[in-house]
């Protein structure tokens, strides 16, 4: 596995080289203003900024608008129209959007926020007092959105990652784009119990690491969607031929319709994707519609995986997804922070784990394939999964229709475990499962002879408690 060239450039700090917490300002090149005046600014209580009622309520006043006016022409263009029902729709047309806005209104005026003794605190007074305190120490991401109606005015949200609470997102929606930013600064400064060099990493410049085409991104899209709407054409004619019910060709534009919904979603998601690097984060930029800037530390990744699906086999095309810590569960936004990257070479898929682990060679990592017992429980799959462990990580290869490499860091090995079935049992194989956080990465190691099972689950206990004691030591 080879690095690509130029990275990093000359003098730039490598992932070892950050300052100490309590490092004077200006002793460092990349600390560009005091953290304290970056701190003072945000100590008054103050309220977001004055439009963020409106564009939070933009859709769906435009939905309600879509929905009232159809109703409003054909009341009218009929004959037999009642008054009172044209008056009802004209009522109903100007006072919902109205209450709707009061209550957005309602909501802004009585919310501030401020940063105060080391937390983050938002207080709603309306009817009772309610103040969240978040302390800053906890605070595991701060990122950046902006979404279509919020860029028309240069506004952006602040959307921030909590450890251990039930509600891990908290979003403030919308500041100024220069407020967002110094909102983000003043968040990850250290703190008690922080880490040092988030505050760092927020203001440090990033290493361009890979940028996406917008040709490989629809082609990866249409590649991936076009075979289940080829196999529904084909199912239709099949039907047509045996029934000669003509009518089922109408279920085909609205198949063609939803390919079309699912494509243009994809593309409007990760169109203008760039990938750059810091010591010790990965940082984020994509969308079309909505920007989202996110920043992505590498003690917060668990377990990294390189995919080729088979449709992407033939240009060549990765993709590369990350279990990260403390995204709770794994439904729209957060399962969107799961992706490294949507669509990329090889060479970038092993770029970016040459930037997370720098020390791990991918190509010396000596892989143990299953006996050859392991073809009476998996025939066509056992040859193609394979296990290797190095200081760093273990490495698991799978798959002969989609292909994976799951790599997993072994400081973050959290349990080991062997599991077999009963036909298992009889052949003495089984499978080695390493534990993480929740994610799409899966580090299992199928079909392994049990004693080879047994001293592999020994040596990647021993191998990650020394991982962990040494990472504690630095």
């Amino acid at each position: 596995m080879n690095p690509p060239q130029n990275y990093p450039p000359p003098g730039y700090p490598s992932a070892n080289q950050f300052p100490p917490p309590n490092i004077p300002y200006g002793q460092y090149p990349y600390m560009t203003e005091d953290p304290e005046q970056i701190r003072a600014r945000w100590q008054l209580p103050r309220r977001t900024h004055p439009l963020s009622p409106l564009i939070k309520l933009a859709p769906l006043l435009i939905a309600i608008v879509l929905l009232l006016v159809p109703n409003i022409n054909a009341s009218n263009s009929t004959t037999s129209a009642s008054p009172g029902l044209t008056f009802l729709s004209l009522l109903s047309f100007f006072i919902a959007p109205l209450v709707i806005a009061l209550g957005g209104f309602i909501t802004w005026r009585f919310r501030k926020f401020w940063i105060e003794n080391g937390e983050l605190k938002i207080s709603t007074i309306f009817i009772s007092k309610d103040t969240k305190h978040v302390k800053l120490s906890r605070i595991q991401a701060v990122d950046i959105t902006e979404p279509l109606t919020a860029r028309l005015f240069s506004l952006a949200a602040v959307r921030i990652t909590v450890a251990g609470s039930s509600r891990s997102k908290i979003v403030l929606a919308y500041l100024r784009n220069d407020e967002a930013h110094d909102l983000r600064t003043a968040l990850l400064l250290p703190s008690p119990g922080s880490d040092p060099m988030a505050s760092i990493i927020a203001q440090m410049p990033e290493v361009p690491l890979i940028a996406i085409k917008g040709g490989e991104l629809v082609g990866s899209t249409l590649s991936r969607i076009a075979p289940y709407f080829a196999l529904l054409t084909l199912i239709v004619i099949v039907v047509i031929a045996s029934t000669g019910v003509i009518e089922v060709f109408a279920f085909l534009p609205f198949s063609l319709f939803y390919v079309a919904v699912l494509a243009s979603k994809q593309y409007t998601t990760w169109s203008n994707f760039k990938l750059g690097t810091v010591p010790g984060a990965f940082r984020l930029a994509h969308g079309l519609l909505t920007l989202n800037h996110e920043t992505i530390m590498f003690n917060r990744i668990q377990a990294i995986r390189v995919e080729q699906p088979l449709v992407w086999r033939p240009f060549g095309w990765y993709r590369v997804k990350v279990n990260v810590a403390g995204l709770g569960d794994l439904k729209s936004q957060n399962m969107m922070q799961t992706v490294l990257f949507p669509v990329g070479s090889l060479s970038q898929a092993f770029a970016a784990i040459h930037a997370f682990l720098p020390e791990l060679d991918l190509e010396n990592v000596d892989m143990i394939y299953p006996p050859s017992r392991a073809a009476w429980r998996a025939p066509w799959w056992s040859s193609a999964t394979s296990v290797g462990s190095s200081p760093e990580a273990v490495v698991v290869r799978r798959g002969r229709i989609k292909r994976q490499i799951d790599i997993m860091r072994m400081e973050k090995v959290q349990s080991v475990r062997i599991t077999c079935g009963p036909w298992e049992r009889l052949l003495g194989i089984g499978s080695l499962a390493l534990d993480s956080t929740p994610g799409p990465v899966k580090c299992i190691a199928r079909w392994r002879d049990l004693s080879e099972a047994r001293l592999l689950t020994e040596h990647v206990a021993i191998m990650a408690r020394q991982a962990r004691m040494q990472k504690n030591a630095q």
